[in-house]
This record gives C-alpha cells, structure tokens and sequence, in this order.
C-alpha cells in the first residue's frame, strides 16, 4: 500500500458513486478503495466520505464561508508545475486552517485556500468545495460506509457497528478494522468523555410485530420534545454531549449540576432528554431549547430565561461495567438504583 493516496483517486470515487443509485455497488466502490489505502489515509478519507473535513467527534471547524470559498474558486489558477494533492495533504491543509485564529486570519485562511485550489484538477476542485461546504451528495451514508468497512475487512457488520456506537467515530473503526482485524475491533471499550454514538430504533406501524420482535414483553415510553443528551461522570467531572456528538456542557450548567448530585457513581454514562420549561414547569417549543444548546456566552442569562428539565431514560456504564448488552429492563433496575428519582423519566409501562 502506498502512503500517498492521490486526492484524484479519491475524487474519481466520488463521481462513481455519485453515477449509482445502487447500494450495494456504491459498497462494493467503497472497499476497494479502503484497500488501497494506508493506514492512516482511512480516517481522513471515511471523514471525507461522509462529508465531513474532521472526524464526527473532533469538534475543530473550518469556518470558512461561501463568499471566501467562491472568491477562491473564482480566482483559480493552475499551476505551471502542479505537485498532485494527496488525501493527507488535504488534511493537513485542513488543520493549517481550523488552527488560523486572531488578527488577519481570514486571509490567512484564503491564502490556505488558495494554495490547494491551485493544485487542484477541475474534478478534484469540485468534490473539495463540496466538502468544505459539507454538501458531497455521493450517497456515501452512514450505512453504506459501515458495510463497505466489513466487507473490506473481513469483519462481520454487526461487530463493526458496535464498534461504531462505542467509539463515536467511523473513522477510527475503519483504521483499526483494517489494520487490526477483528481481534482490535473486539477491543474497543467506551472511553468516558468521548461521546457514543445514540442506539437508535427502527420504525413499526404494527404494535404486535414490535413485541413479536421483543421475545413476548415491550416498554413504552413517554416521547418528549425535548433533546436527546448523554451525561459522562468521572472522578466528579461531568460533561454533556448531544445527540450529533458536541459537547455542550458550557451550555447547560444546570444539567452539569444535575450530574454532579444526582448521578450515584464515580463513573457513569447515562442517557435522556432535555425539555425546555418555562416558570410553572410547561413545556417550551423546541426552537427555545436550541437557543440555549447553541448559547456559548451570557450562558448565565439563559438559565432564568429558559430553564432546562432532565429526564433520564437509560445507563449504558457504571463503575467499569459496560451495560449496553444488559437487557433493557436491568439498565433500568440500574439507573433507578445509580440516580436521583427525581431525574428519571415516567416509569414506562410493560406490555406482553
């Protein structure tokens, strides 16, 4: 394998994949490229894959805006001698960017800019405004990206997705599935502070095929309009993370207080959903609860205007014990016995 994988190359498979609808030829493409690359070319590339210049969990951003990602394109010149852009250029090239803060870092930025368009092919300057604008438009979902991972690996897809879920990060599953086999990938643990991915739910019209699926015995739930959050404790440091993986504990203090008493363990991840109120306790319209996620300053201010209620529905670690393959009725038994009642969502009610 070689460590200079051609951005070109990169490039030509994304218009592959753009030219099919085909989910299982769009997988196909994508493990045979994952094979030809280098071992620390899989990261950037499954980030760059799935849209993003960073992996889903580093939260650094470009900031780089239309109106400076059109002045470059528009001024575009070609190179005399043109060294090729590689898949590890580009990153570094991001890096340069996301860390160029202060005083004139716009046209820092630009300058940064400038240099990779101009050694950029017309194909390769497409699918780099593309992702810079987070707008790739291949069809290189999530699902698509963990199947190809498999294929290429050798790794059956349920233990690459549970890999996915526990480390947050496609990315790194694709490294170490690729490098390490399933030996490494049967390792990873959840790392606190490092957010999970959310266990989401498939949809069903048919109550009696929902607890057909179950073995015999369902609970239902309250849904609340609220946002879901998971809560990460350690050694009395709690941090808040969403359900996109940011952390948004400078946001909500309130909550982090909420942790710091109400969660009985020296390490815990639990999960739940947090709901806007307002002064008698009535439920707020979700656009009021994203202001406060998306509130970095004047934070105090928020918390008497838009007060937060937690409630918690689920545990997914306690004191070194992994718990997400508990069933769920146990996680429960142990989140009543880890947490205060107060923060415990309605009792879901049992049905067989």
């Amino acid at each position: 394998m070689c460590a200079a994988t051609s951005f070109a190359s990169f490039s030509k498979l994304c218009a592959d994949l753009e030219k099919t609808r085909k989910r299982l030829e769009k997988k196909h493409l994508i493990s045979a490229f994952l094979k030809t690359l280098d071992t620390k070319e899989v990261k950037p590339a499954i980030s760059f894959l799935i849209g993003r210049p960073f992996p889903e969990s580093d939260e650094r951003v470009l900031e780089v805006g239309g109106t400076i990602l059109w002045k470059v394109e528009a001024s575009r010149q070609a190179t005399l001698v043109r060294e090729p852009l590689t898949i590890l250029g580009v990153t570094e090239t991001f890096d340069a960017i996301a860390s160029t803060s202060g005083p004139g870092s716009r046209i820092r930025k630009k300058s940064l800019l400038e240099s990779l368009f101009s050694r950029a092919s017309p194909e390769e300057a497409q699918y780099l405004a593309r992702l810079l604008m987070a707008e790739m438009r291949i069809g290189a979902v999530e699902g698509v990206v963990l199947e190809a991972v498999a294929e290429a690996s050798g790794i059956d897809l349920e233990t690459v997705r549970r890999a996915n879920m526990l480390l947050g990060s496609l990315g790194e599953v694709a490294e170490i599935a690729l490098s390490q086999g399933k030996k490494g990938l049967a390792k990873v643990g959840l790392r606190l502070f490092s957010p999970v991915k959310p266990m989401l739910a498939e949809m069903s019209y048919d109550i009696g095929e929902v607890i057909a699926e179950h073995g015999g015995k369902t609970a239902f739930e309250w849904k609340f309009d609220g946002a879901r959050v998971q809560i990460h404790k350690k050694d009395g440091e709690v941090r808040i993370f969403s359900r996109r993986l940011t952390d948004v504990t400078e946001s909500v203090p309130e909550i982090v207080s909420l942790g710091e008493t109400g969660i009985h363990a020296d390490e815990a991840l639990v999960e739940g959903e947090v709901v806007a109120v307002d002064k008698e306790g009535r439920p707020l319209p979700f656009q009021d609860l994203m202001r406060r996620f998306r509130r970095i300053r004047q934070v105090e201010e928020m918390v008497g205007e838009i007060p937060l209620q937690l409630y918690l529905f689920d545990i997914l670690y306690r004191n070194g014990l992994l718990l997400i393959d508990r069933p769920y009725s146990k996680r429960w038994s142990i989140l009543e016995d880890t947490v205060d009642s107060t923060l415990l969502a309605p009792e879901s009610s049992q049905a067989t």
